[in-house]
């Protein structure tokens, strides 16, 4: 299939899923409920909250721009934390984000920090290394390190006697 024949497919499947939701929400609402709500709602305190915690997720958008242009991804993913972040206080309100602050902190060990591989990880990896080599090499295993990898050490009895095998067949075709 083209290229230009999925993104097609693609944007209608969005237009069409848009369209079945707005539809859903227009013949299963009840709108009489739902205006009589928002006309007792205290309507200045919604827009106090959507200037304050919209704010949160324009200015998340906008890092998430800035660091599009840039090109530093790092700086999109603080911007979906950032996002989510104010769509709990937006949505659900301060109380929520409360009781959501340890997952919503835990969030952040889902992305990957690039710049800390050759501060943190990369030390580490020789560490758990020399470790597990001293490890293998005590219960029996013989083992070398190259560089952070851990190899099977060779058996020098067991290549001798190969090699001088290989020299005899060589020694054995030219008589």
């Amino acid at each position: 299939m083209k290229q230009e024949t999925k993104s097609w497919l693609g944007w209608t499947a969005r237009v069409v899923f848009t369209f079945g939701a707005l539809w859903f929400l227009a013949t299963k609402l009840n709108w009489q409920e739902f205006l009589a709500t928002l006309r007792g709602a205290q309507v200045g305190w919604l827009l106090a909250a959507l200037a304050a915690y919209g704010g949160v997720v324009l200015a998340a958008l906008g890092l998430y721009w800035i660091g599009y242009k840039v090109d530093i991804t790092i700086v999109g993913f603080m911007s979906l934390q950032l996002m989510i972040g104010g769509l709990i206080l937006w949505l659900l309100g301060w109380d929520m984000m409360k009781a959501l602050a340890f997952p919503y902190i835990f969030l952040m060990f889902s992305y990957p920090f690039y710049f800390l591989d050759n501060i943190i990880s990369f030390p580490l990896r020789g560490v758990m290394c020399e470790l597990s080599q001293g490890f293998l090499n005590l219960v029996g295993v013989d083992t070398m390190r190259v560089g952070t990898a851990l190899v099977s050490a060779p058996d020098y009895v067991a290549g001798l006697k190969q090699g001088y095998r290989d020299w005899e067949k060589i020694g054995r075709a030219h008589v």
